[in-house]
C-alpha cells in the first residue's frame, strides 16, 4: 500500500480516504509519510487508507511591493534626521552632563555626542545625534555673534554655519549646525 509521498518543492498534494477527493482529506505542502509514524508530526490519514490524491501547485509568494526589477533589492529607509535626542544620553545618571574628563560624554544605540545646542558653552552638558550625524554647536556663525540665535526670517538674522555645516532649527530663533555624512552638502556647480 502507499504509505509515502514524495512532493516537489512548489507543489502540493491532497490525499482523501475515498475515490473521487470523498472522506477525510488531507492537505500538504510537501513530502508526507501518511503512516503517520512518529517522524510525522502533522495529521495522517494512517497506513493504506488513502483512495485518491490531487496535485497542485503552490501560490508563489508575493513580490515585494512595489514590485523591483530583478536583481535590484528594496531601497533602505532614509536615515533619520539630524534632530539631538536627551534620551541616548548614557552617562552616569542618563542627564546629558558629563565633564568629559573625570566621565565620558557618551550615547547609546550608536548615537554620538556633542555639545547641546540649547547650552552650547557649556561644556559639561552635551546631547545625542544619529550615527550619520556630526553636530557641533561652535560651527554658529550667524551676524549677532556665534551663539546659535538667529530668526532665520527672510528680514532678520540668516542661521548660519561654517565648514560646511548646515543648520539644523531646535526651537523658536535657536539653532545647531549639522554635517550629515549620508546626504552632505553639494558642492556648487
Amino acid at each position: 500500500g502507499l504509505d509515502f509521498i514524495r512532493v516537489s518543492p512548489g507543489c502540493g498534494v491532497e490525499v482523501a480516504t475515498e475515490t473521487g477527493g470523498g472522506g477525510e482529506t488531507f492537505t500538504y505542502d510537501s513530502s508526507v509519510l501518511v503512516c503517520g509514524y512518529e517522524c510525522e508530526p502533522r495529521p495522517t490519514p494512517g497506513c493504506d487508507r488513502v483512495r485518491s490524491l490531487r496535485l497542485f501547485p503552490l501560490a508563489p509568494p508575493p513580490p515585494p511591493h512595489p514590485p523591483f526589477q530583478p536583481g535590484q533589492a528594496p531601497a533602505p529607509p532614509p536615515p533619520s534626521p539630524c534632530v539631538h535626542d536627551d534620551s541616548k544620553c548614557s552617562s552616569s545618571g542618563n542627564d546629558c552632563y558629563a565633564d568629559g574628563q573625570s566621565e565620558a560624554q557618551t550615547c547609546s544605540d550608536g548615537y554620538t555626542a556633542s555639545p547641546h545646542p540649547d547650552d552650547p558653552r557649556n561644556e559639561g552638558r552635551y546631547t545625542c545625534y544619529p550615527p550619520h550625524c556630526r553636530c557641533d554647536a561652535s560651527k554658529c556663525s550667524s551676524a549677532g555673534g556665534d551663539d546659535c540665535y538667529a530668526d532665520g526670517t527672510p528680514d532678520g538674522e540668516a542661521q548660519t554655519c561654517r565648514d560646511g555645516y548646515l543648520p539644523i532649527a531646535i526651537r523658536d530663533s535657536l539653532y545647531t549646525c549639522c554635517f550629515d555624512f549620508d546626504q552632505p552638502p553639494s558642492l556648487p556647480p
